[in-house]
């Protein structure tokens, strides 16, 4: 088996068992499990590929190293961009990128995407109490704009009725008969996105 061969039979073992592992997985476990040795672990970890940290072990006297899989793709030119950004390095390096390099950059990566979660979940938040908000509005305000519906429908029966003034109490009753005022709520709600998808809210008396 050539070297190249043995490096992609290596690089998709040990992807593939940190893929299916419940968390990190020991050096140790790997090496002893796949075969592996401590420098072969290295050059994944050089390539991006993995990344290791020593985590305190139970019964362990000592921190071990583990393995786990990115938190996300690392482009090494994106991983050496950021890490000059930072003034960690000059950018005419030549050096292959380093396994802090990926580590420093993938936590980078990690609280970019906590704070961008975190942003569209105050947004999400802020939305919902907005149209909580508006919805209250228009149910609490329906009574109050009673009298301008009644005329508008009578309108559009072409009852005869004025622009102001009272109503003339066969118009309301007849109104009352034929128009649900609590269904025309409840559309009202639904057209403008304030519906909780049922009568709940709507079923307030608003007569």
């Amino acid at each position: 088996m050539s070297d190249g061969d043995r490096e992609s039979v290596i690089e998709r073992a040990v992807v593939a068992m940190l893929w299916v592992g419940d968390g990190p997985v020991r050096q140790t476990h790997l090496i002893q499990s796949l075969g592996v040795t401590a420098r072969d672990l290295l050059d994944l970890e050089g390539q991006g590929l993995v990344i290791s940290e020593l985590v305190d072990a139970e019964g362990a006297g000592r921190p071990v190293r583990v393995y786990r899989l990115p938190y996300a793709p690392l482009d090494p030119e994106a991983v050496r961009s950021y890490t000059v950004s930072k003034g960690l390095c000059n950018a005419d390096d030549t050096a292959p990128v380093s396994p802090p390099e990926f580590r420093n950059y993938e936590a980078y990566l990690r609280h970019q995407d906590g704070m961008a979660r975190a942003a569209e979940a105050r947004e999400q938040k802020e939305a919902a109490a907005t149209r909580r908000r508006q919805r209250a509005d228009l149910i609490a305000g329906w009574p109050h704009t009673r009298m301008p519906r009644i005329r508008a429908w009578a309108k559009q029966q072409d009852l005869d009725v004025g622009l102001r003034g009272r109503l003339p109490r066969w118009v309301v009753d007849k109104y009352d008969q034929e128009v649900d005022d609590q269904a025309e709520l409840h559309a009202a709600l639904k057209n403008l996105g304030l519906s909780d998808g049922s009568r709940e809210g709507a079923d307030t008396d608003v007569s």
